[in-house]
C-alpha cells in the first residue's frame, strides 16, 4: 500500500482532529443534512477541547467542497496549520470518527481511503497485442505475418517454419515496447499480461523499458497463473495470467513450472 499521501500528518508533531464523515448528497435534504453533520463535527471537537483555530479550518474544509454526485466520504486531518490530509471517498465512512489527540488517527484514515492502483493491462498472443491504460482506448499492435505453422514445404519446410517463429518474436517486442510506452505515459503502478503462455512470457521478458521502473514505486510483483506456464526471465511488477495453452512452437520444449514472484 502507498501511504506517501499521509506524509504531512507524520511530519508535523500534533495534535491533530481527525474527521470521518459521511458526505452523501442523494437527498432533496442533502444540503441541510450535510449542515447539521458539520455543526456535529464541531461540536464534538469543542467537547474534546480542540482550539477555535482548528474547529474553524474543519469546518471550512467541509463546508467549501462542491457537494457529492450520489453517496460519499471524507476523511480529514487537520491541526493548528491548516489541513493536511483531505480526501473524497466513494461511500460514507463505516463508523463516523470525530478525533482531537495528539495523534492523527491514521488507521481509520487508510482503512476508509481507498487506493488508486495505475495499471496497464495486456492481451498478447502470436500476432500481437492489445495494451490498455486505464481511461484510455486499446492500442492494437503487431499484425506481422505469418503466424501459423503448416505441416508442408518440402525442402522449404523448415525457413518456413523459421519466419513463423520470427514474426511471433517480432509481434512479441513490439508488443513489449508498446507497454513500456505506456507505463512511461501513465506512470502505472503493475502491468497486468494475459494470453497464451508463450508470448506471454516472452513480453515479460521483453518489458524492460519504462515497465521494470514499476518495480521502484511500491509492490513486489507477483505473478500468478491460471495454468502452468514457462518460467520468465526475471521483470519486476509484472502480473501474468496464462489463459491457455501454449502455440506450437519451441516454448514447448522449454521447461514448464508453475510461475511464482518476481523479486
Amino acid at each position: 500500500m502507498r501511504v506517501d499521501w499521509l506524509r504531512p500528518a507524520c511530519d508535523r508533531p500534533g495534535p491533530f482532529a481527525t474527521v470521518l464523515i459521511d458526505a452523501t448528497h442523494d437527498t432533496e435534504d442533502a444540503a441541510e443534512l450535510a449542515r447539521l453533520r458539520r455543526r456535529g463535527v464541531v461540536d464534538d471537537l469543542t467537547d474534546q477541547g480542540a482550539p477555535a483555530a482548528v474547529r474553524d479550518v474543519v469546518d471550512a474544509a467541509l463546508a467549501d467542497v462542491p457537494p457529492a454526485d450520489g453517496t460519499a466520504g471524507r476523511v480529514l486531518v487537520v491541526d493548528d496549520t491548516g489541513v493536511l490530509v483531505d480526501r473524497v471517498t466513494p461511500v460514507p465512512p463505516a463508523a463516523p470518527v470525530t478525533r482531537w489527540g495528539l495523534l492523527p488517527g491514521l488507521l481509520a484514515v487508510v482503512t476508509e481511503v481507498p487506493e488508486v492502483v495505475r495499471t496497464v493491462t495486456v492481451h498478447v498472443d502470436e500476432a500481437g497485442g492489445e495494451v490498455t491504460a486505464a481511461g484510455e482506448e486499446p492500442v492494437t499492435v503487431g499484425g506481422e505475418m505469418p503466424v501459423h505453422k503448416v505441416p508442408a514445404g518440402g525442402p522449404s519446410h523448415l525457413p518456413m517454419q523459421e519466419r513463423v517463429e520470427e514474426s511471433w518474436r517480432r509481434n512479441t517486442a513490439a508488443v513489449a515496447e508498446a507497454v513500456d510506452r505506456a507505463v512511461q505515459r501513465t506512470g502505472a503502478d503493475v502491468v497486468v499480461l494475459t494470453g497464451d503462455a508463450a508470448p506471454v512470457a516472452g513480453c515479460a521478458t521483453g518489458c524492460r523499458g519504462e515497465a521494470r521502473k514499476c518495480s521502484s514505486r511500491s509492490r513486489t510483483a507477483q505473478v500468478t497463473a491460471a495454468r502452468t506456464c514457462p518460467t520468465p526471465s526475471p521483470v519486476p511488477r509484472t502480473t501474468c495470467a496464462s489463459g491457455t495453452a501454449a502455440p506450437r512452437s519451441t516454448a514447448s520444449r522449454r521447461p514448464q513450472g508453475t510461475a511464482t514472484g518476481w523479486p
